[in-house]
């Protein structure tokens, strides 16, 4: 392996369900510290878009907004296991 110093780089790409984003930290050659974002973490976050179409449900009733919720979860990011109740 040939040493090439100290350096950090950053791939980005569009996948399926989003931005997928790689970090690398390399020290001597060697990988320092690797980190992955992926879509499902975007989608998932306070305001990503599942927490997004989540608030725009509208029912009069605790089961009027809680039906649609875990179907909107599935057809946004099928990755993540779900369950929707009431807060």
């Amino acid at each position: 392996m040939t040493k090439t110093g100290d350096r950090t780089d950053i791939g980005m790409v569009e996948a399926a369900r989003g931005l997928l984003v790689r970090t690398v930290e390399l020290h001597d050659g060697h990988v320092k510290a690797y980190h992955i974002v992926s879509p499902t973490d975007w989608n998932i976050m306070a305001h990503g878009i599942v927490a997004r179409c989540l608030a725009t449900l509208d029912g009069h009733d605790e089961a009027g907004r809680i039906s649609p919720a875990h179907p909107v979860g599935n057809a946004i990011d099928p990755c993540v296991a779900c369950e929707a109740r009431a807060a």
